[in-house]
This record gives structure tokens, C-alpha cells and sequence, in this order.
């Protein structure tokens, strides 16, 4: 929360639509593999094959 404060107040950019849609477009793929991982480690089925979806994008 203090990054998100002290950038509000360095740039007039920070809290613009295209900045807030850059960020949400950067985390999208990134929350859903961690959803998924979640799913696959509460189900109890540990797999590791996550890295390779994440680096082949």
C-alpha cells in the first residue's frame, strides 16, 4: 500500500485507465495459473508442470 501511495503521488499517470488496464493485463495469466495450482495442491495431485505453461507464453 505504500508503493501504491507514493507512486500516486510521483506520477499523474498512476491511477489512469490505460495504466490500470496494463496491470490487469499483466496479472490475468499469472492469477490463473495460481488458481489452477491452488485447485491441483487442495485436490492433493502436486504438479510442477506449471513452470512450462508459464514460460512457454
Amino acid at each position: 500500500m505504500l508503493l501504491v501511495l507514493v507512486f500516486s503521488f510521483s506520477s499523474e499517470f498512476f491511477f489512469s485507465l490505460r495504466n490500470g488496464l496494463n496491470i490487469l493485463d499483466q496479472v490475468t495469466v499469472l492469477g490463473i495459473l495460481a488458481i489452477g495450482m491452488t485447485a491441483v495442491i487442495v485436490i492433493g495431485g502436486i504438479d510442477l508442470s506449471v513452470g512450462r505453461c508459464w514460460r512457454s507464453r
